[in-house]
């Protein structure tokens, strides 16, 4: 796999709480630069394992469109959502970790499945330009979304 983005932050939040934002995609709009929205595809819950999303987003100055899927989650600990954009076969993966009683530390990274590109791709390097910012932004968004106690999120 190629690392196309990452990103870190610590929330003030408890892992639970960020853990359940995050996980559904249907919120990914809210704090990820780009994504115009997400629709959920079929009834499963948002932790299962095959759950189907379809992500509209705005990329490289052209609206698309691509199924995800969840690939893992475990509990507060790992979400992995797996997409087929194009060539890219893009991954997800957030990694969370309770850094106190009220304080999770979120680590987001995004990759490349398709193993036929390498790193010196075209395609790779615009996209790591494109979205090391946008991962960047999208964990501030997050952060924000968070703590400022949006609509839908526990306290």
């Amino acid at each position: 796999m190629i690392l196309l983005a990452s990103s870190s932050i610590t929330i003030n939040k408890p892992v639970d709480v960020v853990f359940n934002y995050l996980i559904n995609m249907e919120n990914y709009h809210e704090w990820y630069p780009g994504v115009i929205k997400v629709d959920s595809q079929d009834e499963l819950n948002c932790e299962t394992v095959g759950k189907i999303y379809k992500e509209h987003l705005s990329i490289a100055g052209n609206d698309a469109a691509m199924f995800i899927e969840v690939a893992q989650c475990d509990k507060n600990r790992l979400f992995l959502m797996q997409g087929q954009l194009a060539e890219i076969l893009t991954q997800m993966t957030v990694e969370f970790t309770e850094v106190a009683e009220a304080y999770c530390e979120v680590h987001l990274k995004y990759h490349c499945r398709n193993a036929e590109l390498d790193s010196t791709s075209e395609i790779i390097i615009s996209l790591r330009d494109e979205l090391g910012v946008r991962t960047h932004d999208a964990a501030k968004n997050l952060k924000g979304c968070l703590e400022k106690h949006i609509k839908g999120v526990e306290q």
